[in-house]
């Protein structure tokens, strides 16, 4: 990996859908708690969630962004999302 960038954001649980809607996962199936994901995201997760969803997207010009949602409170989520180039 080249170059990276991570992001955390936090929303309400509701917003979820359209957040998804409006991004390169848009189409993509997200996998259940893939333990897997939780190793790209592990400076942010002390401890893996109870709930999550993931996924991986490939971008052009060789790039790509991987998704965590954290869906351990029902009220809010919170999404990392990690970009990297090779």
């Amino acid at each position: 990996m080249d170059d990276a960038l991570w992001l955390q954001v936090r929303m309400p649980a509701r917003d979820i859908q359209g957040f998804l809607d409006a991004s390169p996962f848009r189409s993509a199936k997200l996998a259940t708690n893939d333990q897997y994901r939780v190793f790209d995201f592990r400076d942010f997760l002390p401890t893996p969630p109870v709930r999550y969803r993931s996924g991986e997207q490939e971008l052009p010009n060789a790039r790509f962004l991987k998704m965590l949602i954290d869906e351990s409170d029902t009220t809010n989520a919170v999404v990392y999302l990690m970009w990297h180039e090779t």
